[in-house]
């Protein structure tokens, strides 16, 4: 479980727009990252996200920007960087299996059971259907949500 300060776990679609300049959403996760900077302590980052973001970066061109993020990321006593063990990806498969959507991916499963895992506050995605299926609130979106 994480400290009494208040965390947050973070989807890679925030954090892949925080770090691609180019990217369409990317001013959006810049204020969406202030915020989260300002309001929570702690910044949980599941294991499963922390590859989709280093294989899209890389994937776009920036392995550079991928490699220093995970070390980054591995420095900061800030993040939580967690990974998923047997219960956490049955938890994650229940929710796989309980979505009534196709667009909801193993990943994101996996994001939402680990962040009720280890007790996240809140979760920041760009994925809105994200705010059906977690128990989590609220799901920050970068649009005031």
């Amino acid at each position: 479980m994480l400290s009494c300060m208040e965390s947050i776990a973070i989807d890679s679609n925030v954090i892949i727009s925080f770090l691609d300049t180019q990217d369409a959403k990317h001013a959006v996760a810049v204020e969406l990252a202030r915020y989260i900077q300002s309001r929570y302590g702690g910044i949980v980052i599941v294991n499963v996200i922390l590859y989709e973001v280093l294989t899209i970066l890389s994937m776009k061109g920036h392995k550079k920007r991928a490699v220093g993020f995970y070390n980054e990321i591995c420095a900061d006593k800030a993040v939580q960087l967690v990974y998923s063990d047997e219960a956490i990806e049955r938890a994650a498969m229940e929710h796989f299996y309980g979505a009534e959507t196709k667009n909801i991916s193993f990943a994101d499963c996996a994001l939402i059971a680990s962040a009720e895992f280890f007790g996240a506050d809140a979760i920041a995605s760009f994925d809105l259907h994200l705010k059906r299926y977690s128990r989590i609130v609220p799901v920050l979106d970068g649009a005031g949500n």
